[in-house]
């Protein structure tokens, strides 16, 4: 009996040492991985990885938050030749909400609560007064994309390795652009952008990774814009890239319409 038990407890002790061997050896296998990758190898892995979109149409929902209030909408998206971008928006039940069309100049906002249209230049402040910050059309399209390090070469960005995370670093004279790289995915897990003075003005997060087409594509993004205390989350439940697309909305007859 003595025997027996003897022979339980050094299996036991013999397992638990090969267990804490093989922890030890993967978390030293990942390290290893981690820092022999190149600035080179980075940037090849996630433009190979990234999906080329030339036309998008979505579904999903969009949380927005700040400091005051907390508000979930449902939307459908379409997105064409990089310069056009139309936003149907829904409340609860399905109620149709409005229709946001967006091009690199202008923006039309359909309120089909008040069945009211509003035209005017997207440099113009009832856009900064609609979304409450200051955004352009390439802003709009990191809340709804992934980071593709399209325009970024390795020319003008730095490697580095802080707390186990590998980011790249991008400093130019309007300030600098961080991207946290994921070794697992291959891809963009973080991305930030700061001022001049090294204050961060954009910080985006992209999670739940999923295959479309063989490449990968983020069904989880979350854009911070920490001086305005302003989150938007966007969590996809479909994604279809390089359909056709119309990206255009009909005008009621009966809508007022209102240009600025």
């Amino acid at each position: 009996m003595q025997c027996a038990i003897g022979n339980f407890f050094r299996s036991e002790k013999l397992l638990f040492i090969v267990l804490c061997a093989s922890l030890l050896f993967s978390c030293r296998t990942t390290k290893e991985i981690t820092k022999n990758f190149s600035r080179e190898e980075i940037i090849s892995s996630v433009q190979e990885n990234a999906p080329s979109i030339s036309t998008m149409r979505a579904k999903g929902t969009m949380t927005v938050e700040n400091e005051e209030e907390s508000f979930n909408l449902s939307f459908e998206l379409e997105y064409k030749n990089d310069d056009s971008l139309l936003l149907r928006l829904y409340g609860p039940f399905g109620i149709s909400a409005g229709i946001l069309q967006l091009t690199r100049d202008s923006f039309q906002l359909f309120n089909a609560i008040d069945n009211r249209l509003i035209i005017a230049s997207l440099h113009d402040k009832a856009f900064e007064t609609l979304l409450h910050f200051s955004a352009d059309f390439s802003t709009i399209q990191k809340i709804f994309f992934d980071e593709n390090l399209n325009e970024v070469t390795s020319k003008n960005i730095e490697l580095s390795n802080e707390n186990d995370e590998i980011f790249l670093a991008s400093r130019m004279n309007n300030g600098t652009e961080k991207f946290w790289f994921n070794t697992e995915e291959q891809t963009i897990e973080r991305y930030q952008k700061l001022n001049p003075s090294n204050e961060p003005m954009f910080e985006k997060k992209l999670k739940r990774f999923s295959s479309i087409n063989e490449k990968r594509f983020p069904y989880w993004i979350r854009s911070s814009f920490p001086k305005e205390n302003r989150m938007i989350t966007i969590s996809y439940s479909d994604v279809e890239l390089n359909v056709f697309v119309l990206c255009s909305f009909t005008i009621p007859k009966s809508a007022e319409i209102i240009r600025r």
